[in-house]
């Protein structure tokens, strides 16, 4: 899995702050300025006290990439926002498929039984193509799984109500990880806006889960780490050139690598196939 910001508005905290000003101001916005520090008072303020319309005025435009189709259905749910899906009509797809972790987990009986199924259904599919089936029909015989990508655009308010919903360990694995991912690309970004991201467990000291807290030390440790990695790279990121993009790994945090006697039992029977789940962050400075 990628996540990558591939837009956003560059002082869109300051902006936010501004607009916030304003209501409580005899001059526009225009005409207004504010210091780092009273962005932060500012901001901190409006989360605490839920003024959402503040929080709507940053966006961030930002593709999945490597994703299911299961976290796609998912994903779309979210209708303050828009987004684009690459489309199983117009594009022949290749046998790439997601592995979830726990299959990983399991072992290489696991992995070569789910590998197997995979494959026959792309075989399938391709056999249908063959046959003159269109591919808007064909693409029926495709699993779930099949890799995708889809972009997607949001305010700063609705990320972090997904957020407060999809970083609790009630979230479907795939959905969770995506938004640890994305949290850390728009922390980098604006970390005065999402300094306090997480579970409503975290963010407003709620649980809304079936564990009633019992996970709460868990996610946010995690939370802590990925924030810990991208704060190891503010500094070359706010160095960079406009247009250069940064890279952040979090495989060892959210992903999970295959031992090497798996991977050649699969590359024997499978050929070259990549089964670790990779979670990597790309950040193009805007």
């Amino acid at each position: 899995m990628k996540v990558c910001l591939i837009s956003y508005i560059p002082e869109g905290e300051k902006i936010a702050a501004i607009a916030a000003k304003s209501t409580q101001s005899l001059n526009p916005p225009s005409k207004l300025d504010a210091s780092e520090k009273a962005i932060e008072r500012i901001l901190k303020h409006v989360i605490e006290k839920q003024h959402s319309s503040v929080l709507n005025f940053p966006y961030y435009i930002f593709s999945f990439e490597g994703v299911s189709r299961v976290f796609t259905h998912q994903w779309v749910r979210y209708r303050i926002a828009a987004h684009l899906q690459q489309s199983l009509r117009y594009v022949e797809k290749r046998c790439e498929f997601v592995i979830p972790p726990t299959i990983l987990r399991k072992g290489k009986d696991a992995v070569v039984t789910y590998l197997k199924n995979q494959k026959q259904c792309f075989e399938n599919y391709r056999r249908l193509l063959k046959l003159g089936i269109p591919k808007e029909d064909a693409r029926f015989a495709l699993p779930s799984g099949i890799k995708t990508h889809i972009i997607s655009v949001m305010n700063a308010h609705e990320l972090l109500h997904v957020f407060s919903q999809r970083l609790c360990y009630d979230a479907q694995w795939e959905i969770r990880i995506a938004c640890h991912a994305l949290a850390a690309a728009v922390y980098l970004t604006s970390p005065k806006i999402f300094y306090n991201y997480g579970p409503a467990c975290i963010s407003k000291n709620i649980c809304l889960g079936r564990s009633e807290g019992a996970c709460k030390d868990k996610v946010l440790s995690i939370i802590e780490k990925v924030k810990e990695r991208v704060d190891s790279k503010r500094d070359i990121f706010e160095n960079m050139e406009r247009g250069k993009e940064i890279e952040i790994d979090l495989t060892d945090i959210l992903g999970f690598r295959v031992d090497n006697k798996i991977k050649e039992c699969v590359k024997k029977e499978f050929g070259d196939i990549e089964i670790d789940y990779e979670v990597k962050v790309c950040v193009r400075k805007i």
